[in-house]
């Protein structure tokens, strides 16, 4: 009977501590139309790339996103913008529970061609921004790099918890979880 009560008890502390567990989740939103935003997508992630592993490496490849000329970021700031990153990337955030985002959020603007990417800790229904990482484009039909900007939880663009946790949902569902 004890042992029926301790497997009883492990089974119920291990069902809490996992409904406890964050998620992490990388929500996008552009500007885009949707039939740009494939070139805009392999240009963000060149660019968060150079945030990510801290150097440039757009002037030694041929076929790669550049920094357009006149960018207000230049490579030399970049190791500034990658600091600032990684003071917001949680420890434990590529061991589990992290969901990538494939899907983006479009919305239709006049301004600069960009896409965000903003990190959350989705636990409880709740939905917390981590980093937010906003790249700007030249508009052109093969982006190169216009800015550059890491914010942090305050200063990032705030979404709606249902916009963020609908389109989790969406992603999850697409990946078949």
């Amino acid at each position: 009977m004890k042992r029926i009560l301790a497997s009883l008890l492990l089974i119920v502390c291990g069902n809490l501590w996992a409904g406890a567990q964050r998620t992490y989740y990388d929500f996008y939103y552009t500007n885009l139309p949707p039939a740009r935003v494939a070139p805009y997508m392999t240009a963000f992630r060149t660019g968060f790339d150079w945030l990510y592993l801290q150097r440039y490496t757009g002037d030694s490849c041929t076929d790669c996103t550049r920094l357009a000329p006149g960018a207000s970021i230049g490579a030399t700031g970049l190791p500034a913008l990658s600091q600032a990153l990684f003071t917001h990337i949680p420890q434990d955030l590529y061991q589990k529970n992290n969901v990538p985002g494939s899907t983006y959020h479009i919305v239709g603007n006049k301004a600069a061609p960009y896409i965000i990417r903003t990190l959350y800790s989705l636990s409880d229904g709740r939905a917390e921004p981590l980093y937010q990482v906003r790249i700007e484009f030249t508009d052109d039909p093969a982006p190169a790099v216009q800015d550059i900007s890491v914010f942090d939880p305050k200063t990032a663009k705030r979404f709606s918890r249902k916009l963020v946790l609908s389109n989790y949902k969406r992603t999850v569902a697409a990946k078949g979880r």
